[in-house]
């Protein structure tokens, strides 16, 4: 719901990917004209698009900050619809598009459901510790 006029914002559940956010009506929402700061210092308008390249880019950024301090990133996933290529991405994994050697090479594991996240953790815990002893 829109908090100054009530109107339901996603009549249907769902945001109109083409118009963002509708009222009620159908019309589409009055975005609020205001800007944010980006990861990369630069000022963006509030919208969808904007958000969903933060939402990406500032995670990216501390992954690779602590790549650049020669620690490893792991990445663990759950379920089935999740951006896997962007877990990649994240650990510097191998099989990434972005893959870069000069780095700490880490890795994604990918827990099918919730119940497997256990092993998950351990398989992880057991690498770390690998290194640690090397």
């Amino acid at each position: 719901m829109n908090p100054s006029n009530g109107n339901q914002i996603y009549p249907s559940g769902q945001p109109d990917p083409i118009k963002g956010p509708v009222t009620s009506k159908g019309k589409p929402y009055d975005m609020p004209k205001s800007t944010f700061r980006s990861v990369h210092g630069s000022n963006k308008n509030i919208n969808g698009s904007n958000f969903t390249t933060e939402s990406e880019l500032l995670p990216l950024a501390r992954a690779n900050d602590i790549r650049n301090a020669n620690m490893l990133v792991f990445c663990i996933g759950l379920g089935s619809d999740i951006d896997e290529g962007f877990l990649h991405k994240l650990a510097n994994d191998p099989s990434s598009s972005t893959f870069n050697p000069n780095q700490p090479v880490g890795e994604t594991v990918i827990a099918a459901t919730a119940n497997d996240l256990q092993v998950v953790f351990q398989q992880i815990a057991a690498k770390i510790l690998l290194r640690l002893t090397q």
